[in-house]
């Protein structure tokens, strides 16, 4: 039987047979664990209030002797953002970057970065809860983290410096291309979908490099121009999916209330 503390983020929890709950949240040391809380589901002081999306915990766990199962034995609330229940868009901003927690990290992988980047832009989000700024930087900063950091600075194939007002972001080639090295695909046959070819700027490339390269104490003197945050949040969707093997559902969520709020 093996014993620990752990801060970390619950990511989901599901209810498990009449009154237990399965808890799946973010470790600093050992990445995704996935936790039973017997009789949490009934509780009305051990666990109450203590498993909801997002809330930052405090756990003592421990693994059961014959089937090896992860156990909750205590478990106390150190970070709570109630903000995030007072409207759908504040609470799909924090869901994103929880699922890129869920597709990208592994179990029993220590994952300090993207559990330190998770719980700040939960912090962030929470006390600018308007804007995707904090949504589009974070998400970035993860991505990074995890091994996907686009390449934005030159071209991915080349090395040619970025230049010129509009460039292509290739999201099977982890970054952008230059003019021609675009050429030479197509020249190859190279049939990427369409999606996986965006024009942004050079303002959207430099903005998306310092956000994912600078220390945590500089982000808020990184300003997004509007046309940066659009195009940023334009590349997640198609990154996200080619990269991590799976749709993002919140970023559609997100796209269809931008749209229903615009009518």
């Amino acid at each position: 039987m093996t014993r620990w503390n752990t801060q970390a983020v619950v990511l989901r929890s599901d209810p498990q047979g009449e009154s237990d709950l399965l808890i799946r949240m973010l470790t600093p040391g050992q990445g995704l664990v996935s936790a039973v809380a017997k009789g949490a589901l009934r509780s009305k002081k051990r666990f109450a209030g203590i498993f909801d999306l997002a809330q930052v915990i405090e756990a003592g766990l421990m693994t059961a002797p014959r089937s090896g199962r992860v156990m909750v034995e205590h478990a106390s609330v150190k970070a709570y953002f109630p903000g995030f229940r007072e409207h759908p868009m504040r609470l799909a901003r924090a869901s994103l970057l929880i699922e890129i927690a869920l597709l990208g990290v592994a179990e029993a992988q220590p994952s300090a970065l993207i559990f330190n980047n998770l719980r700040q832009g939960l912090y962030r989000l929470h006390s600018e809860p308007d804007s995707d700024r904090w949504a589009a930087a974070y998400s970035y900063r993860m991505l990074a983290g995890l091994g996907y950091k686009p390449g934005l600075d030159c071209c991915v194939r080349c090395r040619k410096k970025a230049s010129g007002r509009g460039i292509i972001f290739n999201t099977a080639a982890g970054g952008i291309l230059c003019p021609d090295c675009c050429e030479h695909e197509e020249a190859a046959g190279s049939d990427l979908p369409r999606g996986d070819r965006l024009v942004i700027s050079m303002d959207t490339a430099r903005t998306l490099s310092e956000i994912m390269r600078s220390p945590e104490k500089r982000l808020s003197r990184i300003s997004f121009t509007r046309n940066a945050l659009s195009q940023a949040m334009e590349i997640l969707p198609p990154f996200i999916a080619y990269h991590l093997h799976r749709r993002s559902r919140t970023l559609e969520f997100m796209r269809q209330m931008q749209e229903h709020y615009r009518r």
